[in-house]
């Protein structure tokens, strides 16, 4: 199940040091078709102990049905409501990490 807030899930304690939970940023504007092929990719790794989270630079109705097809509790979405910037809407998404 897709999440959209602007908070970072609840971290599950049984995360230790040797298995860390590691978290792919995704920053994106107005590219649907791709930001899902990244997605996937990321879902798709062997390694388990993730979350993705993906920043929508500015609301984007198609990105954001695009990302609701997806049921994935690792998956975590943020829509800013001003552009920021790749490297802002990437910082966006460090902080709501935690």
């Amino acid at each position: 199940m897709m999440s959209q807030v602007i908070a970072s899930p609840a971290v599950e304690s049984s995360f230790t040091v040797s298995d860390p939970l590691v978290t792919a940023v995704i920053p994106t504007r107005n590219r649907p078709k791709l930001v899902i092929r990244a997605v996937r990719s990321a879902l798709g790794q062997t390694y388990q102990q993730m979350e993705v989270v993906v920043v929508i630079d500015l609301p984007d109705t198609a990105t954001i049905d695009q990302l609701a097809k997806l049921s994935d509790d690792r998956l975590l979405v943020i829509t800013l409501p001003e552009s920021l910037g790749g490297a802002g809407a990437r910082n966006a998404g460090v902080k709501a990490d935690g």
